[in-house]
């Protein structure tokens, strides 16, 4: 377990350095990131290093599942007590795929050195910053990645 150094954050810093870094990445060239930060200035305690490690690899994920043109989205929203980081593509993940996603070493890739990132963001994520990570995918909504945390 990596123990979290927790530091008061705003959202808006969160979702602007994601963007920043991600933007930079060869799987952002023709692709879109379009990020809707919901939350009003909302500042809260969290290891914001480890938490952007986590929202970089869903946006990473979407944006190498995204086809040229394609849109990635990247949004923030507190209701209730609970602050929710969801990364959005167009892209339908099949449930062959979608059961082992979170799989510690499953890869769609046939490269070595593939297939810790979800495993990752999911530990990091829920274990050592007490969040909930998860996803949606449909053929009709596209597939959503979120992390959810209690502030």
């Amino acid at each position: 377990k990596i123990f979290p150094l927790l530091r008061l954050t705003a959202v808006a810093d969160v979702v602007q350095e994601v963007a920043k870094a991600c933007q930079d990445y060869p799987l952002a060239n023709d692709k879109k990131l379009h990020v809707d930060d919901k939350t009003a200035g909302f500042k809260f305690k969290i290891d914001a290093w480890l938490l952007q490690r986590v929202i970089e690899g869903m946006v990473l994920n979407a944006l190498e599942a995204s086809a040229a043109g394609d849109e990635v989205r990247l949004s923030a929203e507190l209701k209730q007590s609970i602050l929710t980081f969801s990364v959005w593509n167009r892209q339908y993940i099949p449930t062959k795929i979608a059961k082992r996603i979170f799989q510690q070493n499953f890869t769609t890739h046939a490269e070595l050195g593939r297939g810790m990132g979800t495993y990752f963001m999911k530990v990091i994520g829920e274990q050592s910053l007490g969040g909930k990570v998860e996803f949606t995918t449909s053929e009709s909504e596209g597939t959503v990645f979120m992390i959810s945390l209690k502030v």
